[in-house]
């Protein structure tokens, strides 16, 4: 019954915005994550050493920069809450979680060069002979 209740959506203030400076940070180190890597990556003047610096750790940081965004995705859509129950509370924690677990094999397909299994989408392979 406290779904028939009127909600004030003032008192969700100050989680609306918690959740949106949390998206921010997730964001900024998402960035500050990949531009590290690219930073290394330029500052690295040896072709063998580059090569053997972007084999190690280059899907690894990626994929870390990837993931943290996609938190920060998470936190901002769940920014914008005006009515809350028991209900909406299970179902921004489903719908947060699918979108994040839909669209991180399809970052990580795109990190590895692989497509994802059903897709149209593929990556030119310029290794085989012709």
């Amino acid at each position: 019954m406290n779904d028939l209740v009127e909600q004030d959506p003032a008192q969700f203030a100050p989680w609306n915005n918690l959740a949106a400076n949390l998206a921010y940070i997730c964001w900024a180190a998402g960035i500050l994550i990949a531009l590290g890597y690219f930073v290394k990556l330029s500052t690295t003047s040896d072709s063998k050493t580059r090569y053997d610096f972007i084999n190690k750790n280059e899907i690894n940081v990626l994929w870390i920069a990837a993931i943290v965004m996609i938190v920060g995705a998470g936190f901002y859509f769940n920014s914008t809450i005006s009515r809350l129950s028991t209900l909406w509370v299970f179902v921004r924690i489903f719908v947060t979680s699918m979108m994040g677990s839909k669209s991180s094999p399809v970052l990580l397909s795109l990190l590895r060069g692989k497509t994802v299994k059903g897709s149209s989408l593929q990556a030119p392979d310029f290794t085989k002979d012709r």
